[in-house]
Formats: structure tokens, sequence, C-alpha cells
């Protein structure tokens, strides 16, 4: 147990910007326990403070952990609170600070210095708690089960438009995971099931508040209600499989993998352009619209590793991902329409690895890998194909002298669709405005047909047991093979230098990285 006396001149909430020092008392408790079948580990700290806090909270940053298990059960506990302190004693003119609205005196008329008379502190409490449990069911299965909750609760500086217009936002908003693991784990397989939800609730999803209209005549005019948004309802699912199982008959571990997860929002969207009422203290809109967010993600990943011998291992993996996007592409908001894209992709991924040391201080690692990539709304590239081989030459003879090199060459195919179908406007009158009848003779560099070389060669130092240095230079040539117009080749040159000491329990790191480009590109005029 022990106390604090604190008298602090300039920024008070800067001095506690993640903490709450003030007058006070302050206690913990440390308690270990341990005999060859149970263990218990229990800590806590519990202030009590007259510092001043954001929104007159007086939090001291409480801890709780507790840890206790034996070898058939596994048993955490945790609570943790973290003030963040922005600003003590800020002013505003608007009323109802900290609620979903904020009101005005004399609705429509520009407020001036003399306005500024409510008095306000910007920062906010964060609190994580939850606990865990594994049982281990003396076997090789074992269940999890983790369930935690985070809340925050304050105020926030918000910019509700461009007019540099900034309005205390309310903070009331909680996040709750739920993680379940059910598995069989053995020195030969290792299988897992895992399922997760995670919910997203927030008390202040939108708020009414005021804003300013300006015309480059008249200046700042009036004030109107106006609705602004903060982040929206969510929920996360997640389920996924693995496996882990080394061949008995080989030096070989397979491992599989397979996962499926959704997000899914949900907000409501005001036009705040029709406004029913523009003088009441609350904003009142036409008819909203429910926008429901939905993104889906499949996953699949399969990998093989291999020791054929003392001198060579090889790796084969592939990799697939699809993301399903089912937002609404079509909306009314206010009186007008509107049509969005919904962007989704597929991506594969496949390559072998083989590493062949040919002696224990020497080793050389070869490789191929595909990746290719389906996307919508891209018509410009639909579809790409990347085909990448490596050679790589590792060199350790010297104890404190490690080096490498490593050459790569990329080729990559794009599908051009959207300058094959305009392909003909050549005969169309409107040919030296369109756009589109010039995208045949260029593509985008991040999806354009190229070709890559590159070269890397890196040496790490390690003169004393506590200081290592390393040194790295990089070098690209991307050449744009199909592009007549945009971007037609590309050089890049960097270096990048790092160094560390250690001395005891402390760590020192600096490094620095330089990078030169120089792009070729042509363009109309």
């Amino acid at each position: 147990m022990g106390g604090s006396l604190a008298n602090v001149n300039g920024s008070k909430a800067k001095f506690n910007e993640y903490r709450s020092i003030g007058n006070g008392l302050e206690s913990s408790l440390d308690l270990t326990y341990r005999d060859q079948e149970k263990y218990l580990d229990l800590s806590a700290i519990l202030g009590m403070s007259n510092a001043t806090t954001a929104n007159q909270d007086r939090s001291t940053g409480n801890e709780l952990l507790l840890k206790t298990g034996t070898k058939d059960y596994k048993f955490d506990l945790f609570y943790k609170e973290v003030p963040h302190n922005l600003t003590f004693g800020a002013l505003t003119y608007l009323d109802g600070v900290g609620t979903a609205t904020l009101t005005k005196a004399a609705p429509t008329s520009i407020p001036t210095l003399s306005s500024y008379t409510k008095s306000f502190d910007y920062g906010y409490l964060r609190k994580n708690y939850g606990v865990e449990a594994e049982v281990l069911f003396n076997s090789p299965y074992f269940v999890n089960v983790k369930v935690d909750r985070t809340e925050v609760n304050g105020l926030t500086p918000f910019a509700v438009s461009t007019a540099l217009s900034e309005v205390p936002a309310p903070i009331n908003n909680a996040t709750t995971n739920i993680i379940t693991q059910v598995g069989y784990r053995t020195p030969q397989l290792i299988a897992v099931f895992d399922a997760s939800l995670s919910k997203f609730q927030n008390d202040y999803d939108k708020f009414s508040t005021w804003l300013s209209t300006y015309s480059s005549t008249s200046g700042y005019t009036y004030y109107q209600p106006y609705y602004a948004y903060e982040a929206a309802d969510n929920d996360s699912y997640r389920i996924s499989a693995s496996v882990t199982y080394k061949l008995p008959s080989v030096k070989s571990t397979l491992m599989l993998k397979a996962s499926r997860s959704l997000m899914q929002s949900d907000l409501v969207l005001y036009d705040n352009t029709t406004r029913l009422s523009g003088t009441g203290s609350v904003p009142s809109f036409t008819t909203p619209f429910d926008w429901k967010g939905r993104i889906t993600y499949t996953t699949a990943n399969a990998s093989l590793s291999s020791k054929i011998n003392d001198k060579l291992s090889t790796k084969l993996f592939v990799n697939y991902l699809n993301k399903s996007n089912d937002n609404p592409e079509g909306l009314t908001y206010g009186s007008s329409s509107y049509t969005t894209d919904a962007f989704d992709y597929s991506k594969r991924n496949a390559g072998l690895e083989a590493n062949y040391k040919i002696n224990p201080k020497n080793t050389v690692s070869a490789g191929y890998e595909y990746l290719g990539l389906k996307r919508s709304v891209r018509e410009d590239a639909p579809k790409t194909d990347d085909n990448t081989v490596f050679v790589q030459v590792k060199n350790s003879s010297l104890d404190w002298l490690t080096g490498k090199i490593r050459y790569q060459y990329l080729t990559r195919s794009s599908d051009n669709v959207l300058g094959a179908e305009h392909a003909n406007d050549a005969t169309s009158a409107t040919v030296t405005s369109s756009s589109l009848y010039f995208a045949q003779f260029t593509q985008p560099a991040d999806t354009a047909n190229k070709k890559q070389h590159a070269i890397k060669i890196g040496f790490d130092f390690e003169p004393t047991d506590n200081t290592t240095f390393g040194v790295e230079y990089a070098f690209k040539y991307d050449d744009f093979t199909k592009n007549y117009l945009g971007m037609l080749n590309a050089k890049r040159n960097e270096l990048y230098v790092d160094a560390t000491y250690t001395k005891g329990i402390a760590k020192f790191t600096a490094y620095g990285d330089l990078e030169v480009v120089n792009s070729f590109a042509r363009y109309r005029q």
C-alpha cells in the first residue's frame, strides 16, 4: 500500500494522458502458490485518487489478474482500466454535451466568442474484462473457451464537415468476443476446430448537432441541424478447422486449414440536405435508408514440408481466398438515387520451394510461385496471373558474418477487357474525347502486363555477443510490356541498414531506409 501527492503545473491532461496521478492512495496485491498438482497467481491494483480525469472519472488504472489450474484445467480471470485524457476544460456553445442531441440556445444564430461558456473534458475510459478456461480431460482432447468485453465511454473531438466545425462527440460502445476451441493433440497429430463471435454495439452510431452554412459572398450565415455518424453496430462470425499431421514413414509434415468468416453491419442513413425542419433543436429528416453491409471470406490452405535427407528439404503449398461482397449496390438517399459498385475478388496461390545444404556453411534455395487474382468492378483488369521464380545463395562461413544474394524473375499477364471492348471506338467521331478507346493502349501499373527483374544482397554482422549490424541492397526493374501509353518502365534502388545493441534487459535499435525510384511514362497531349 502506498500513496502519492501531486501538484501539476501545465497541461494536466497531457501529464495524465494514460493514467490518473493525484493525491490519493494505491494498494497492490501479489499472491503466488505452487505445488506438484496445482498453481495460483493473483495480482491486483486498486487506487483512490482526486486526480482530474476526463468527465470526472476517478479511475487510476485498476487491474485484476487471476490465473489458476491443474494438469486437467486452466482458468484465467482479468480486468483492466486504461484512461485516455485528451483535453481538460474545453469550451463549446452547445448544450447537451455527452448525449446524442447537441442543441443551441438560439438555433439559427452564428455563435460568437462569448457563446463558448459550456466547459467539458475530452477523453475516455477503456475497460477490458473477461474469463478464459481450458479443460484438458487428462487426455489428448481439450476444450478452450474465452469471453471478453471491452467498453469505451467518454467524449472525443469530431469534425462534422469540411467547414472546420468541431463538436464533442459522445462515445459509449462495447465489443464482446466469444471464442471457442475444441481439439485433439498428440505428438503426431493436432486437429483443432475454432468458432468465434465478435459483436460491436454503439449507443451513439449517430448524434445530432449543428452545422454552419457558408457561401463565398455571405460567409457563415446561419446554423442548421445535422446528423453526424460514428461506427455502426456490426457483427463478425468465424469458423475454422485445421489439421497438422506428421507422416510416420517420411520426415514430412502436412498442414491443412479452412475457414469461413462473415462480417455484417447495420446503419441507418439520413439525407442531411432534405430536412423537414431547419430551426428546431433536433434534426428532422425525410425517409431514411437502411444500409445493411455484408462481406464473407472463405479460405483454404495446404502445405507439405519435407526433409528428404540431411541436405535437402522442400515445401509445397497451395492457398485460396475468396471475398464475397453482398453490400447493396443501389440506394435512395433523400430525394436522389445512386448506384455503387460492390468490390469482391478471389485469389489462388501455389508454389514449391527447395533448400539444399552444400555444406553446413552454404545453402542454395530455389522456388516457383503462382499467384492468380480475379476481381469484380475492375474492367481494366478482371484477371491477372503472376509467375515468379527465384534462386538464393546463403553463406555463413564466418561466425560473425552471414551473407546472402537472391535473384527473382516475375512475369504478369493481365486481361484488358476494357480496352478490347472499346477497340472499335476509332470509327466513332468521339474517339478524340473517349478515354475508353485509349484503354487498349495502357493499364494501371498495379495490374498491367509486366516483366520484373529483382536482385537483393544482404549481410548480417555480429562483431560481439550483444551487437549486430545489418545492411541490405535491393534493385528492381519493371518493364510494362503492353503499355504504349502511361507507365512504361521503372527502376527502384533501395538501401536498408539497421543496428541493435543489447545491455541486460535493455535493447536499443536504430535503422534507416533509402529508396530511389526512376519511372518512365508516355502520355497523350
